[in-house]
């Protein structure tokens, strides 16, 4: 049973006011509740894009080592029998030693586009070469800058501890046949100590982490970029907000300072933010664009649907349907706008007997962990999240995303469209609110974003379209 009382912040709580509004849907409601019609893949599932696979191998295109070809093997275990378009545009590009601007949207494959390329050509053992291990530890045992543990050859560094770890495991699972490469993960809010540790000990190829833990390591003396070949800035629209500016400032400083990298960036919105542009044309020598530039490009195998539900208890009846529902869901997403309305969601969604967790910028780094692991391996069945949860986390074949609360513009739709329907899967993404596909923001969006909105519902266990009637189109809320 819903409990609407706690849910009385949500809306007014007036009782008249309660009234007027549920009339005013009432018709609405009656018109979305029949003639469910199946819906439309064939629209999307012809469309063409930067996940399409290519017809060349990697070895086409120059992974072509002993330690390459161990690569590929794991690639092929995992599903990955070789390159898509945009990673077959970025190999060569990398390869080329300039620098590289990746801009291409979520869940096309920008981190093996660049991963792939970067330890073929910097990490590596070529020619009888020394490990990075070796040539580390053997500078060690000579007395050089002793103080300085770390001298990696590459540097990745992430807007999000989500992203941060998920680009590291997946280098961890690239590596894992090559014992004396290692790659060192350095995130906030995990123990310094033993990251220290690892630094010294395990002397790693590759480092990632984010801004600030990486500083605070290469400031105080145990990492030192002096070695660096190249610096991955991933996601770096984010990377230049306002709160990671400093740090972003003093790490481009320093490298610029003790080597001259290549320099790859990675956004799924460069050619959208200026901060971005600016930046690219600041620090980067003569570089070259990979991907779409002109415009956002959006998951291209994804129906974009939207049901009126005009209040968080009728929000919650489509979510309860959903749950249940054709096609079944591979795992939900729901998005929210802040912490507390995410912790009631989770609590009606658990009520009603549906396997759920909260994902937010609040919770702590081991609930967020658990959260994530548990959607990742079906313990559960919806995970509500905040905006944290819109970039850097690869739910791979998930297959719905509900937007329980309007985002706030249409680069966050974006992103949080962008988490389904990934590596060319087929995805669907449902808005709730009132108005349905008539609602005033959401046709905003969809002219921005350049895609087609569908008005939906759940009938008899199966989502499906609905015809739109007269009352919805005049309905515009906001």
């Amino acid at each position: 049973m819903i409990n609407e009382d706690s849910f009385d912040s949500f809306s007014k709580s007036d009782e008249k006011y309660r009234a007027k509004k549920q009339a005013q849907y009432a018709k609405m409601y009656r018109a979305v509740m029949r003639d469910v019609m199946p819906l439309p893949w064939e629209t999307v599932e012809g469309r063409r894009s930067w996940t399409d696979r290519e017809d060349s191998d990697w070895k086409e295109l120059g992974l072509t080592t002993p330690e390459d070809l161990i690569v590929q093997e794991n690639l092929q275990e995992f599903g990955i029998p070789g390159p898509n378009k945009l990673q077959a545009a970025a190999i060569p590009a990398v390869f080329s030693g300039r620098d590289i601007v990746l801009s291409a949207m979520t869940g096309c494959g920008k981190t093996l586009a660049f991963l792939m390329p970067i330890i073929h050509k910097y990490v590596f053992p070529t020619d009888g070469q020394r490990t990075m291990r070796d040539r580390a530890q053997k500078m060690m045992s000579q007395g050089k800058n002793a103080k300085i543990w770390s001298r990696p050859a590459v540097l990745i560094t992430a807007p999000s501890r989500e992203l941060a770890m998920q680009t590291w495991r997946i280098v961890r699972d690239l590596l894992a046949p090559f014992p004396k490469l290692n790659c060192s993960l350095l995130i906030g809010d995990s123990d310094q100590r033993k990251q220290d540790e690892d630094l010294k000990d395990n002397q790693p190829a590759i480092i990632i982490g984010t801004p600030g833990r990486v500083l605070d390591h290469a400031l105080e003396g145990r990492l030192s970029f002096r070695g660096l070949k190249c610096v991955v800035l991933d996601e770096i629209d984010r990377l230049l907000n306002n709160s990671r500016t400093d740090h972003m400032e003093i790490i481009t400083e320093l490298m610029r300072k003790e080597a001259k990298p290549q320099i790859v960036l990675v956004s799924a919105t460069l050619s959208k933010d200026p901060a971005a542009q600016e930046y690219a044309e600041k620090h980067l020598t003569a570089f070259r664009t990979v991907g779409p530039t002109t415009s956002m490009e959006m998951p291209p195998r994804v129906l974009h649907l939207a049901n009126g539900a005009p209040d968080v208890t009728k929000k919650l009846m489509f979510l309860r349907r959903l749950h249940g529902s054709t096609p079944v869901p591979n795992g939900v997403l729901v998005f929210v706008n802040n912490h507390d309305r995410a912790r009631k969601v989770v609590e009606q969604l658990q009520q009603m007997g549906i396997p759920s967790r909260m994902l937010s910028g609040n919770c702590s780094n081991v609930r967020r962990a658990r959260a994530i692991q548990d959607m990742d391996s079906g313990v559960i069945d919806m995970l509500v999240a905040t905006d944290v949860a819109t970039r850097g986390l690869d739910f791979r074949g998930l297959t719905h995303v509900v937007n329980f609360d309007i985002p706030h513009d249409h680069m966050v739709y974006a992103h949080r469209a962008g988490r389904c329907g990934r590596h060319g899967r087929n995805g669907i993404v449902i808005s709730l609110g009132g108005g349905g596909s008539q609602n005033y923001r959401l046709k905003k969006y969809a002219r921005q974003l350049d895609i087609n909105l569908l008005e939906s519902n759940v009938e008899q266990q199966q989502l499906g379209l609905v015809r739109p009637s007269e009352d919805m189109g005049r309905v515009g809320a906001v």
